[in-house]
């Protein structure tokens, strides 16, 4: 977040607080023994926000399966933050009736 903040020593311009960078974490699919990596990663505040992320997109992922009449549906979702750790392993199931 960039907060503007006022000129105090009467110049016109304005200077900037820059907070530090939010961290970058990624998420897998593993499936059938195969892993698809994450190559580009995302942006969130703590490993509590990625992991909630990786819970709707893993939500987004059953949707799409039961879409193309693919269930039940199994795999799981991994979340590492920027240095590689494994943060979450989050297993999901999912099936019809």
């Amino acid at each position: 977040m960039v907060r503007l903040v006022p000129d105090l020593c009467g110049g016109m311009g304005s200077s900037f607080l820059h907070s530090p960078p939010m961290p970058r974490f990624y998420m897998h699919v593993r499936e059938d023994g195969e892993e698809a990596s994450d190559g580009e990663g995302f942006d969130a505040t703590d490993q509590l926000a990625a992991t909630l992320l990786g819970v709707r997109a893993a939500g987004q992922i059953i949707a799409d399966e039961f879409a193309m009449g693919r269930h039940p549906v199994s795999f799981t979702l991994c979340i590492d933050d920027d240095e590689g750790n494994r943060l979450e392993t989050l297993p999901v199931r999912a099936s019809v009736g």
